[in-house]
């Protein structure tokens, strides 16, 4: 991490294994990161192969393993803006939106199917996830999908143009 103020540099984590998208909590306490590859350590401890994400504190630096599948391919995590979840892209049969507490309990798949769903992002008041989907089979399309309700919506479809990464900004 680098203080943009004092341009001091600081790393964050002990993790061993290669980490992307890192995403801040609402709060700033707190970064949820993707981490990959064969050999992952957190706190000295091997984990299981495959993509996974990791929470770790900003002040102390201590990270803990978010999701814990064997073999999981879990990537692009996301806050919600009230801080109580973490929406993320699963490859299962096709990629589809999860969201998990932040402290890992409570996963919900959100999307089913065999469709390309991910990069989920938060609507201002935590209730919904918009995420880019290959479901029209020509093109990524923005939907929408609500926590209460399974069944996403088309929010922009054009083959003409493809929509990626989504961002909602409160």
């Amino acid at each position: 991490i680098v203080d943009l103020r004092t341009k001091q540099r600081r790393v964050l984590t002990s993790i061993v294994g290669d980490a992307y998208e890192p995403a801040w909590s609402p709060d700033g306490q707190h970064l949820v990161l993707w981490v990959r590859g064969k050999r992952v350590t957190i706190g000295g401890v091997r984990k299981p192969e495959g993509d996974h994400l990791v929470t770790c504190e900003v002040a102390s630096g201590a990270c803990q393993l978010l999701t814990k599948g064997r073999n999981a391919e879990d990537q692009s995590p996301q806050w919600s803006f009230d801080g109580k979840w973490i929406a993320f892209a699963r490859r299962g049969i096709g990629w589809n939106i999860w969201i998990t507490r932040r402290d890992g309990t409570e996963e919900k798949r959100l999307t089913k199917g065999e469709a390309e769903d991910s990069y989920p992002t938060w609507s201002p008041d935590s209730q919904s996830v918009v995420f880019q989907s290959w479901r029209s089979g020509a093109s990524f399309d923005l939907y929408e999908v609500k926590l209460d309700d399974e069944a996403p919506r088309a929010l922009a479809r054009t083959d003409a143009v493809e929509e990626h990464q989504p961002v909602w900004v409160k």
